[in-house]
C-alpha cells in the first residue's frame, strides 16, 4: 500500500510538472488559452463578400496553446486560392485535416483549389499544404523570392524559423520530452513552387487577377502582404498581430518572434500606414476577429520614432 501510494504521488507530481511546463512555455504566451483535451471544434469557411471566404480556426500544439488563425479562400471565376495553410496535425489536434475538409466543403464539384498563396513559410502557415496536394494533385504554392531559399531548403533558417539558441529553456525541455511537434524547416517541393519577384506587383502571370502583393519583411525576411482588389482588404499575415488586453480590449502589436528583424518589422508598419491603400487590414492572428482600419494601425505606428 505504501509503495502504491509513493508511485501514485510521483506520477501526480510528474503530471503536475509537465502541465506546468506546457502552460509556462514563454513562446506560447500570446496564445495561451483554456485547457483543450481534444474533441472536434466547429470551424468552416464563411463568405465575407467580394469572393472572399474566411475560416477562424484554432491550432492546439499543447493543451494550453490555442493559436487563433484566420485563413482566407479567394474565389475568382472557376478558380480558388487559399491564403496561407494553417498548422500541422498534432497528437492533440487534427488541425490540417480540418482545414482540408473545410476547403472541400466550399469548393463546388468540378472545381478545384489552384493555389496556396503564402504570406511566408512559418510552421503555422504551411501545415495543410501536403494533405491539400493529396486532394488537389495539380496544386501549386506561391511565395516570395526572398522566402524561397528557406522553403526550398537551399539555405539554413534565419528568421524563417526558431533557432535552438533563441529558445527558452522550457521550450527546449518540452521538445526534448517530445511534448511538442518537431520544429524543423518545412521543405517545399520545387515542382510545386511559383515565385513572386520584386518589392511589389501583381499575380497576373499566374492567372490571378484579384490580388497584388507587397514585400513586407520583418517578421520574416520573405514576408509579403496581399491586397485583394475587389474588397480593398489587405491579407496581412503576421506583419502585425492582435492581442487581447487584461481589460478585455484589443491591441495591434508588431509580430516579432525570437528571430525576427524588429527594425524591418517597424519599417513595414510605417510603410503600410504611409503608402498603402486599403479598406480593412486582416491579420492572420486576429483575436478581435473583425479586421482593422488604417486609422487603428496609426497608434502602433506612433510608437516608432520617425514613423508619424
Amino acid at each position: 500500500m505504501g509503495l502504491a501510494y509513493v508511485i501514485s504521488l510521483l506520477l501526480a507530481v510528474a503530471c503536475a510538472l509537465i502541465v506546468g511546463l506546457l502552460y509556462n512555455v514563454p513562446e506560447f504566451a500570446d496564445f495561451r488559452g483554456a485547457l483543450y483535451l481534444g474533441g472536434k471544434e466547429k470551424a468552416d469557411f464563411k463568405p465575407i463578400g467580394h469572393g472572399l471566404y474566411k475560416i477562424e480556426i484554432f491550432w492546439h500544439m499543447t493543451p494550453f496553446h490555442n493559436e487563433n488563425l484566420d485563413l482566407y479562400l479567394i474565389n475568382e471565376g472557376q478558380s480558388w486560392y487559399l491564403s496561407d495553410a494553417g498548422g500541422f496535425d498534432s497528437w492533440l489536434d487534427p488541425h490540417a485535416t480540418r482545414i482540408v475538409q473545410a476547403v472541400q466543403a466550399v469548393i463546388p464539384p468540378g472545381q478545384k483549389l489552384t493555389y496556396v498563396i503564402l504570406t511566408h513559410g512559418h510552421l503555422d502557415h504551411v501545415g495543410a499544404i501536403e494533405p491539400l496536394i493529396k486532394v488537389y494533385p495539380d496544386l501549386k504554392v506561391i511565395y516570395h523570392e526572398t522566402e524561397a531559399p528557406f522553403l526550398l531548403g537551399t539555405a539554413q533558417p534565419s528568421c524563417y524559423n526558431y533557432k535552438p539558441n533563441g529558445l527558452s529553456t522550457g521550450f527546449k525541455l518540452a521538445m526534448l520530452l517530445k511534448l511538442l511537434p518537431p520544429f524543423v524547416q518545412y521543405k517545399m517541393p520545387a515542382n510545386r513552387s511559383l515565385i513572386l519577384e520584386g518589392p511589389s506587383g501583381d499575380l497576373a502571370k499566374f492567372g490571378v487577377h484579384d490580388l497584388t502583393f507587397t514585400h513586407a519583411p520583418g517578421h520574416c525576411r520573405g514576408h509579403v502582404v496581399y491586397h485583394h482588389k475587389p474588397s480593398k482588404y489587405m491579407l496581412a499575415g503576421d506583419f502585425t498581430d492582435v492581442l487581447r488586453n487584461e481589460d478585455g480590449s484589443y491591441a495591434l502589436k508588431t509580430m516579432c518572434a525570437t528571430t525576427c528583424n524588429i527594425t524591418e518589422a517597424k519599417e513595414t508598419v510605417c510603410r503600410v500606414v504611409h503608402g498603402m491603400d486599403y479598406k480593412l487590414l486582416l491579420p492572420y492572428h486576429d483575436a478581435r476577429k473583425s479586421g482593422w482600419t488604417k486609422e487603428e494601425l496609426i497608434p502602433l505606428a506612433r510608437e516608432y520614432a520617425g514613423c508619424l
